[in-house]
C-alpha cells in the first residue's frame, strides 16, 4: 500500500481512491488542529487586552483619586452648611472670579447644597488639571448631572469651576456651550460694560469683571490705551442696551474650553461688529478676550 502523505493525493485505482479518501481525512484533520491553535491564540490575546484596559482603568481611578476625594469635601462641606470651609476647597482662580456668597447662593439654587453622595463616570487629567463628570445624589432622592473642573496644588486638588448642565436643547452635545438665551445675556453684560467704561474712560470696573486669567495679562491702563480710539471717537455705543445682538455664527467651545460668540449689532449708520471668548470659572463664563470693531462704511 501506498503510505499515506496528508498533502498528495495519488490516484492508483481503488487503492488510490482509498489514499485520497484517507488524504482528505488528514488535511481536514490537520485544518482542525490549525483552526484550534488559532483560536486559543485569538483568546490569549483577547485576554491580554483585556487585562490592559483593567490595568489602565486602575491607573485612571488611582490617579484621579485625589481629584474625586476633594470633591466629596467640598460638597460634604457645602451640604453641611459649612461654606467657609468649602470655600477652602476651591482655586485661587476660583476665588477670584466668585465670591464666597455667590458660590453659597449657586450652590443653593442649583440644589447641589443638598449632596449625599456623587458617582463620577468620567474622569481625565491632563498635566496639572482634570476633570470630573457625573452625578450628584441628593438627600432628597434626586439627581444633578455636574462637571468639575480640578487644577492641583501643590498639596491637593482645588474645585476650579462647577458646570451644572441645563435640560433643553444645547448647541453641543456635551452641554459645554451654554444656551441662546445664555449667550444673548453674555453679550449683553459685556457689551454694557464696555460701553459704561468707554463713556466714562475709565476701565477699572471692567477690569475687575474681566477673567483672572486676563487680569493678570493687561492690566487697566493697558485696557484704556488698547481702546483709545473708542474713548476718543464719535460713537455712543450705550445706545447697544437696548438693542439684541445677532450672532454670525454658531457658538463654540474650542479644544482649550474657551467658548467664542461671534456677531453684530444691526445699527446704522455703521455696524457693530464682535468676537468674544469666555472661559468658565467658578460658576460662570468670565470674559477671556474682547474684539469690537465699527467697520467704515461706504455710504455712496
Amino acid at each position: 500500500m501506498v503510505p499515506l502523505q496528508p498533502w498528495k493525493i495519488t490516484y492508483a485505482g481503488d487503492t488510490g481512491v482509498e489514499i485520497g479518501t484517507q488524504c482528505k481525512w488528514a488535511r481536514a484533520s490537520f485544518t482542525r488542529q490549525t483552526d484550534g491553535k488559532i483560536m486559543k491564540t485569538f483568546v490569549k490575546v483577547l485576554i491580554g487586552f483585556s487585562l490592559l484596559a483593567a490595568v489602565l482603568v486602575a491607573v485612571v481611578f488611582y490617579m484621579t483619586s485625589g481629584m474625586s476625594d476633594s470633591a466629596d469635601k467640598f460638597f460634604e462641606a457645602a451640604s453641611a452648611k459649612r461654606y467657609e470651609q468649602a470655600y477652602q476647597y476651591v482655586s485661587r482662580d476660583f476665588r477670584k472670579a466668585t465670591s464666597s456668597n455667590e458660590l453659597t447662593a449657586f450652590l443653593s439654587s442649583s440644589g447641589l447644597s443638598g449632596f449625599e453622595s456623587a458617582s463620577w463616570n468620567k474622569r481625565s487629567f491632563s498635566g496639572n488639571r482634570g476633570t470630573l463628570v457625573g452625578t450628584v445624589n441628593t438627600r432628597s432622592g434626586g439627581t444633578i448631572p455636574v462637571n468639575l473642573g480640578l487644577v492641583k496644588s501643590e498639596s491637593q486638588w482645588l474645585v476650579d469651576s462647577i458646570f451644572r448642565p441645563q435640560a433643553g436643547i444645547r448647541a453641543s452635545v456635551d452641554g459645554s456651550v451654554p444656551g441662546r438665551s445664555a449667550q444673548v445675556a453674555l453679550v449683553r453684560a459685556t457689551i454694557r460694560d464696555f460701553a459704561s467704561a468707554v463713556e466714562k474712560s475709565d476701565f477699572s470696573e471692567f477690569h475687575r469683571a474681566i477673567s483672572p486669567l486676563l487680569q493678570e495679562q493687561i492690566s487697566e491702563k493697558e485696557l484704556q490705551k488698547t481702546f483709545k480710539s473708542f474713548v476718543d471717537g464719535p460713537w455712543n455705543l450705550t445706545a447697544l442696551n437696548d438693542i439684541s445682538p445677532i450672532f454670525d455664527k454658531q457658538a463654540f467651545t474650542d479644544s482649550n474650553g474657551i467658548l467664542h460668540l461671534i456677531g453684530h449689532y444691526q445699527t446704522h449708520p455703521d455696524q457693530v461688529g464682535f468676537n468674544l471668548k469666555y472661559i468658565y470659572r467658578g460658576t460662570q463664563w468670565k470674559l477671556f478676550g474682547i474684539a469690537v470693531n465699527i467697520p467704515p462704511v461706504d455710504h455712496k
